[in-house]
């Protein structure tokens, strides 16, 4: 799944009256970086030179969040971020006995709490490219306990399983520079922003009248 400018669709002529109101957004969001959050200073580096805000805090579920004024929508729309495919697949294989593998572990939590949850993956520019993600050489040597290479398969299927059940509630978005993952969190919480003052226009036209 690949990322998608939120103004392609955007007709010409309100094109800049929606450019005006995103500059509006970027002034106006905090970004919530999770406490529990480690190496993230990619995300915050360019987010100052976004001139967005960011503070680190607890959240209940997920790696990132935001608010807009007082309206704060960390139980409304989060992002979880995975560094790599390793880190996927680590996440997938980690487990006690029977007990469900800690990915599944994450998303059911956020699936159950939160409106809607996109997990980031960073180091691939697509779901292709998870798909066919092979253990570098490299990696297999410095881990001499590692037995498998093909570990983007199990990957991709579980990743594919899980939207597949949750399609109005779960994406993923692949980000293939981590230099961008800044820009994609904030693309992505202007569009749930969007989404939710549509959601609420209709009960605030009944309030004027």
């Amino acid at each position: 799944m690949v990322f998608v400018n939120p103004f392609t669709k955007i007709l010409p002529d309100v094109w800049e009256a929606a450019m005006i109101e995103r500059t509006d957004f970027d002034k106006a969001v905090t970004v919530y970086i999770d406490t529990r959050e480690t190496k993230y200073a990619h995300i915050t580096d360019a987010l100052d030179l976004l001139g967005a805000k960011w503070e680190r805090r607890k959240l209940d579920i997920g790696d990132s969040s935001f608010a807009v004024g007082d309206k704060d929508f960390s139980l409304s729309y989060i992002y979880e971020r995975k560094a790599s495919v390793d880190e996927l697949y680590s996440n997938l294989m980690e487990r006690s006995g029977n007990q469900t593998n800690r990915l599944e572990k994450e998303l059911r939590c956020a699936a159950r709490f939160v409106r809607a949850t996109t997990l980031i993956v960073e180091g691939v520019p697509d779901m292709d490219a998870i798909a066919n993600y092979i253990v570098p050489d490299w990696a297999m040597k410095a881990v001499p306990n590692r037995i498998r290479r093909d570990i983007g398969k199990p990957v991709h299927a579980f990743l594919t399983d899980w939207h597949n059940k949750h399609r109005t509630s779960f994406q993923v978005l692949c980000v293939a520079d981590k230099a961008d993952t800044a820009r994609v969190m904030l693309d992505g919480f202007w569009r749930f922003y969007q989404s939710y003052r549509e959601s609420i226009a209709p009960r605030k036209a009944r309030q004027k009248k």
